[in-house]
């Protein structure tokens, strides 16, 4: 977007050209072309960095109230270049201004090898932890879809979570240490540059998300071309993610100034699986090297063949499907042909993400392309459901005889939230809010147990909790939040009337109110992508009646369907649900399954069903609820194990008791309030001293009778005593021992 007089907040139309923040407006650009990138602050003034838009900026200070960087533009470029830059990125043929940095020629192209030189400058792999140097390192676990990958840098008090600054490319200290007439290799992971390696090749990667940003990939390749690097040689994953991130190291290498050539590893080893690369190889050696070699300079062949000067087009992305891409096939191509290409740019549409409703017009107008016409909305999103499912390794039915797994304990908190999809009923006002924020706040510091129930989950280290929070805004999130440690405030001792900045924990991500998150296919994709970055992890949703798509109505069954798609989209994280319970279901004492309001299809879509309501108290005959009474009565039931009962403190989160015992509790009471004046009398005198049993006569003579006098004259008090003792017995209130003809009671335990 142009500058304009009034400055432009950043958005999905406008991403900050610094940062490409397009979430909120945080960042604001100027009408001079200067950007104020949103907590960007801690470069020197001076510095020069490449933005994610592919253009120099230079670091000129920070905004009065410390918030925003200043980032004036040092080297605009002309609308050409400016295009140029957006077409690769979405995979289409660059057209530039002026050309490209030439690629070699083929017989000038040498594969630099793994000597002992190159290998002491190595980067170090121990055990999961890939050390890029002694300040960065990243812990991988898994492979494929199931992977998870954890950033840490080293602080003055040891190994914290994220990637930090400065965070260098793996193997990037190899490249001073091969010949200038050979070249280093890119590819996408350390695994795959370890493999590479150990087949006899020099292989760099770029840091975890880094490979995906223009940007922080243009910065790196310019520090490489200082080191002595002269040409950006790319092998990439056999899949379209890999096609992405080829065409975002296309970008980078041109506004680094260096020549690009790229291979995809699916065409060097055909029976290569889906995002495959060299740590798929086996073995691993002079074969693989020759291979690899022979590819880049076929490729280089082809490039200088179908370059053509007069337009300037650049052909180097072949790798990405961006070059020589063949015209889509029309209607008299086989059909099944056809539909597996609009499969295809289905699969290609989620991988790059952006919004449903831009994927959905894609894909209508590839559909056409292809001929294939008639595809309703809800077609469209179908094919596009589909391709997010094949982003992750799907379930085949199984036969008799079998195995298939299981998680060993299926519960996240025993007996209380299933590892799945679990919903939270209360009334308004009794806390669901501050309960999950207790729950998220005690499940990320790691404690070993909630409301003395064990619980379980990834590293704590390696914990996330996302809120889609769309029930309040975010002054009432800072209220809930804050009180368990999961924001503070920067600046306690402020002025009342001034805004007060708060510190989100770095482990929360919070979407509230005015995000208007909701669980249709964006948020649906977004919740998934969270989650398959983020395995294992917690996702809090309050409230299910906020997020509802428009023209669901809860009180119908297909209400159901936004929490069926939403078990499938959490993966392997646990989810909490909060919603609204019938106003009449605590009064009636309906506090379990059918306590929720709405259709019943929406208990049946969760694995376990907890509800949280008032305590209540029997007055004349019908149940008031206590509201000043900080208790609250908690029930978990369905899926997965026995249902819990318990009471709970809403202020401290902590376990009181169980149910049962307040049920006890409660006829205790009820029993009290119905004694007559002489029974009362005798249980007051035990209540003095709960712990001891006392004889009749103990009782008589507390009462302030003569025991003697009355045995003188019959025994009629002690007969009268004995009687009142056995109906607050039968009551439940005291309990009785006798030895011989002596009977004692004390107050019942």
């Amino acid at each position: 977007m142009a500058p304009s007089a009034k400055p432009q907040p950043s958005s999905k139309s406008n991403p900050c050209g610094v940062c490409g923040r397009t979430k909120d407006g945080d960042c604001r650009l100027l009408e001079n072309g200067t950007w104020l990138c949103h907590g960007n602050t801690s470069h020197q003034r001076g510095t020069t960095i490449v933005g994610n838009d592919g253009q120099d900026y230079g670091f000129a200070g920070v905004t009065d109230d410390g918030r925003c960087g200043i980032f004036p533009l040092n080297k605009p470029l002309v609308p050409q270049q400016r295009r140029h830059l957006r077409v690769i990125a979405s995979g289409g043929t660059a057209i530039t201004a002026a050309p490209l940095p030439a690629p070699p020629a083929p017989e000038s192209f040498f594969l630099a090898r793994f000597t002992p030189k190159v290998a002491a400058a190595a980067s170090k792999k121990e055990g999961d932890f890939y050390y890029y140097d002694k300040h960065h390192r990243q812990q991988r676990q898994g492979r494929g879809n199931g992977k998870a990958i954890y950033s840490h840098h080293l602080t003055a008090n040891g190994w914290a979570v994220g990637a930090g600054d400065g965070c260098p490319a793996w193997n990037e200290a190899c490249i001073s240490a091969i010949s200038d007439d050979s070249t280093a290799i890119y590819v996408e992971g350390e695994p795959a540059a370890v493999a590479a390696c150990k087949a006899g090749l020099v292989a760099l990667s770029m840091p975890g998300q880094e490979a995906e940003s223009l940007g922080k990939c243009s910065e790196a390749l310019k520090r490489h071309k200082a080191m002595g690097l002269q040409v950006v040689a790319y092998v990439a994953d056999n899949d379209q993610p890999g096609k992405k991130k080829a065409a975002v190291m296309a970008n980078a290498a041109a506004a680094a100034g260096l020549p690009f050539v790229g291979i995809n590893a699916g065409e060097v080893w055909p029976d290569l699986p889906k995002g495959g690369s060299f740590d798929d190889l086996e073995p691993l050696g002079d074969e693989v090297v020759a291979l690899v070699d022979q590819a880049f300079r076929d490729e280089l062949q082809r490039v200088s063949a179908s370059t053509t000067a007069s337009t300037g087009t650049n052909s180097q992305l072949h790798p990405t499907g961006a070059a020589n891409k063949p015209a889509l096939p029309k209607a008299d191509r086989p059909f099944d042909e056809r539909w597996e290409l609009l499969e295809a740019a289905a699969d290609e549409l989620v991988a790059n993400g952006g919004s449903t409703i831009r994927q959905r017009s894609s894909l209508a107008n590839t559909a056409t392309d292809l001929g294939i016409n008639r595809l309703t909305q809800a077609d469209l999103d179908r094919l596009l459901l589909m391709a997010q499912r094949r982003s992750r390794p799907l379930s085949s039915p199984l036969e008799g005889g079998s195995t298939f797994k299981k998680k060993r304990r299926p519960f996240a908190v025993d007996g209380i939230y299933r590892h799945g999809l679990n919903m939270l009923v209360s009334a308004p006002g009794v806390g669901k809010s501050r309960k999950c924020a207790s729950l998220a706040a005690a499940w990320l510091r790691g404690d070993a147990t909630y409301l003395e129930r064990k619980m379980t989950g990834p590293p704590v280290d390696q914990r996330r909790v996302l809120i889609i929070g769309t029930d309040q805004g975010v002054e009432d999130w800072a209220l809930t939040l804050a009180p368990v440690g999961l924001c503070t405030s920067t600046d306690p001792f402020g002025d009342d009337d001034d805004d007060e900045e708060m510190l989100l924990n770095p482990r929360v991500t919070l979407h509230p109110l005015e995000t208007d998150t909701k669980l249709d296919s964006d948020g649906l994709a977004l919740i998934r992508r969270w989650c398959d970055a983020n395995p294992g992890c917690l996702v809090v949703i309050d409230s299910f009646a906020a997020v509802l798509p428009p023209g669901i109505d809860e009180e119908k069954a297909s209400a159901a369907q936004p929490l069926y798609a939403l078990q499938e989209a959490i993966g392997t994280c646990w989810c909490v649900v909060t919603h609204h319970m019938r106003k009449a279901a605590g009064k009636e004492g309906s506090v379990g399954v059918g306590a929720s309001r709405g259709s019943g299809a929406i208990d049946g879509a969760v694995s376990r069903l907890i509800t949280l309501s008032l305590i209540h108290k029997i007055e004349h005959g019908q149940r008031v609820a206590c509201e000043s009474d900080p208790r609250r009565e908690l029930l978990s039931t369905k899926r997965g194990g026995a249902t819990e009962h318990l009471i709970v403190n809403s202020t401290t989160w902590t376990l009181e008791g169980t149910a049962d015992e307040l049920k006890a509790e409660e006829r205790r009471q009820r029993a009290e309030e119905n004694l007559t004046d002489d029974q009362a009398e005798c249980l007051a005198v035990l209540e003095n001293d709960p712990e001891r049993w006392f004889t009749t006569r103990e009782i008589v003579e507390a009462l302030g009778a003569d025991w003697l006098e009355d045995k003188a004259n019959g025994g009629k008090l002690r007969n009268t005593t004995s009687k009142r003792m056995l109906r607050l017995e039968t009551l439940g209130l005291v309990e009785k021992a006798s030895s011989g003809t002596d009977k004692s009671f004390r107050i019942r335990r």
